[in-house]
């Protein structure tokens, strides 16, 4: 049984009842402080133009992309905004040259900002209920403070159930659900979303410290990992997960599931799944 570890400044890890510290806090190394605690930034995070658009999204990706487990995010996560982010750049000088600025060129970069702030919206939701962020990294990144007077929500005493659990290859789909609502898809009252962790062991490890990060979820209905490429087929992998609150605290631990990494066709794991189609990436 995972015993309670103290909050620290870091990222979440499996425990009983209360979230728990695996790094420390590189802020230093991310930016120079420009607020305290209380700071208030503008409701929208996004600038209404363009151009102050493109100059957000520079800013967002170099800073989340120094530590993004920090942040609540995958590093796959991080690496494809940081690509996102190079395109969007070189798009944009392009479109500003006249030499180069044609009807073309400029549907190109905005179907690209588009894309960046879609994206951004999705991550920045993970961001903004991940415990360990304080409001110096949010101001760092460009993103709005949360609100440092709302009450509190009382830590989650339940953890979810995984199903559905499918495997493709070296990537592995499930969903969670509430243990006193397993027939919906609701997250149980007060919950901001679910913490998602695996390993690759023929045996669930035993200390949280060993279980990998691999990224917050506020949409616990669809869930995707993908297992390092390398994995022979027929290893043995793990996941599991716990609730989280707007409090640095989290849930218990999910019951951990196991399947095994497959050569390519679907397999339903350890679970019976009665969805055999393919997931994309959360």
């Amino acid at each position: 049984m995972l015993g309670m570890l103290a909050v620290d400044v870091a990222v979440r890890v499996p425990g009983r009842s209360q979230c728990a510290i695996v790094m420390r806090n590189g802020l230093d190394d991310i930016a120079t402080h420009t607020a305290r605690n209380g700071a208030i930034m503008s409701r929208t995070y996004m600038p209404r133009q363009k151009a102050d658009q493109v100059e957000w999204a520079n800013t967002f990706a170099s800073v989340v992309n120094v530590n993004p487990v920090l942040w609540g995010l995958s590093v796959l996560q991080s690496t494809d905004f940081v690509a996102l982010n190079a395109s969007l750049q070189s798009a944009w000088t392009i479109s500003e040259e006249p030499s180069t600025r044609t009807r073309v060129t400029l549907e190109f970069r905005d179907n690209l900002l588009d894309a960046m702030k879609t994206t951004a919206r999705r991550l920045v939701s993970i961001i903004q209920v991940t415990p360990s962020v304080s409001s110096d990294m949010l101001i760092a990144a460009g993103l709005t403070v949360r609100d440092v007077h709302r009450a509190p929500a009382p830590p989650p005493k339940t953890a979810p159930v995984i199903r559905n659990l499918v495997v493709d290859g070296h990537t592995v789909s499930f969903s969670m659900v509430d243990v006193e609502r397993q027939t919906g898809r609701a997250k149980p009252k007060n919950i901001l979303g679910a913490s998602v962790f695996s390993s690759v062991n023929e045996v669930p490890e035993v200390d949280v410290q060993d279980w990998t990060f691999e990224g917050n979820w506020t949409n616990p209905s669809r869930i995707t990992l993908h297992f390092d490429p390398t994995l022979s087929p027929g290893t043995k992998v793990w996941v599991t997960a716990f609730w989280f609150c707007s409090r640095a605290v989290s849930g218990p631990m999910a019951t951990p599931v196991s399947t095994q990494i497959q050569f390519g066709g679907l397999s339903n794991g350890n679970l019976v799944s009665r969805n055999h189609g393919r997931r994309k990436a959360a």
